[in-house]
């Protein structure tokens, strides 16, 4: 018998918002603002966002963390700051964490084919010898970044995000932390 004693989960839902008015208000941001780098390797990373075309967006973020939160953590969670990334060809996200947080997430606008999958890292990596077999000893484990997608999980789990590929089309996202 398997008793799993430790576990790291990832909350998945497909949203059903408006993206276009989403990758507009990100390529807004981009074209009047400097932005910052953080983890971003290129492309365009905003300051923290507060604007109401978010009011949406955010709404179902809390609505979802809150039920991730309470299988986790058993307690409700509050939205704390989130941000809009850009990715043009072969940009990327380094390997990080969002420690201070409770609940981090990502929810994707526009993803053209080959512009990159997100990443996470098995808490005991570093140790970690076995090849990729399955979700138990893997030292890595990646999902699609798909547009339309909802990605929540604990903030202290490392990830980083795959060059964007595609030499046309930029990926945008969105990027949140909840606590």
């Amino acid at each position: 018998m398997i008793i799993d004693i430790f576990k790291t989960s990832v909350f998945k839902k497909e949203l059903n918002i408006n993206n276009d008015v989403l990758n507009n208000y990100a390529n807004s941001i981009e074209k009047n603002s400097k932005g910052c780098v953080k983890s971003n390797r290129g492309g365009f990373q905003s300051e923290d966002l507060s604007d109401n075309c978010l009011t949406e967006l955010k709404k179902e973020i809390v609505k979802y963390a809150n039920t991730f939160s309470k299988e986790i953590y058993e307690t409700k969670v509050n939205f704390s700051n989130i941000w809009c990334n850009i990715n043009y060809y072969k940009d990327y996200n380094l390997l990080h964490d969002h420690n201070d947080e409770m609940i981090s997430g990502v929810y994707y606008t526009q993803t053209p084919k080959d512009c990159g999958n997100i990443f996470f890292f098995n808490p005991a990596w570093q140790i970690n010898r076995y090849p990729k077999l399955n979700n138990y000893s893997a030292q890595s484990w990646w999902l699609p970044s798909k547009e339309g997608t909802l990605y929540l999980f604990p903030s202290w789990l490392l990830h980083n995000v795959e060059p964007n590929l595609n030499k046309k089309k930029k990926r945008i996202s969105y990027s949140f932390n909840l606590i």
